[in-house]
């Protein structure tokens, strides 16, 4: 667990984050054709960015993932994650950018997108857990005020 020196390091940058969260959030509710856009660039961009790192220095994602409040998670990442973590990563990006692309879709390809986005982000909320909970929370609400409305075209008009 970080100490209380490492939370105020990074008081703004987590204030910010969740600002922007909650800022997204709320326009979910009142824009979700444009957020919808933002969204599957979100997820675009994190699955490339991912498997660009993944390929150039696939154990930063252990590094980064450090120490987990909870066990199951713990024991994934020490006994499995660490000796192939370019493997994960490398389908967590792949899966990102499958999100991605789907909530950029039509119909039932839309709301499976935006399922498998909230479930993306409830499975990784135990690891940012430390320093970002809420964060992760408001990002998974604004994708759920996404599939308030049917979305019957694409982001493409098609």
């Amino acid at each position: 667990m970080p100490n209380l020196a490492q939370y105020q390091e990074y008081f703004i940058p987590i204030f910010i984050g969740n600002l922007l969260a909650i800022i997204l959030m709320l326009l979910s509710y009142h824009f979700p054709r444009v957020l919808r856009v933002i969204w599957g660039a979100i997820f675009i961009t994190m699955g490339v960015v991912s498997l660009i790192t993944v390929y150039n220095n696939p154990s930063v994602f252990i590094d980064l993932i450090g120490s987990k409040p909870v066990k199951f998670y713990q024991d994934f990442i020490d006994k499995t994650m660490v000796e192939h973590p370019g493997l994960f990563i490398s389908l967590l990006g792949v899966i990102q950018i499958l999100f991605g692309g789907m909530i950029w879709s039509r119909k039932v390809w839309f709301i499976l997108g935006c399922i498998g986005a909230v479930l993306f982000l409830l499975a990784i909320l135990p690891l940012g857990v430390a320093l970002t909970f809420p964060l992760i929370i408001f990002m998974a609400l604004s994708i759920i005020f996404l599939m308030r409305k049917r979305r019957n075209k694409s982001i493409f008009g098609t």
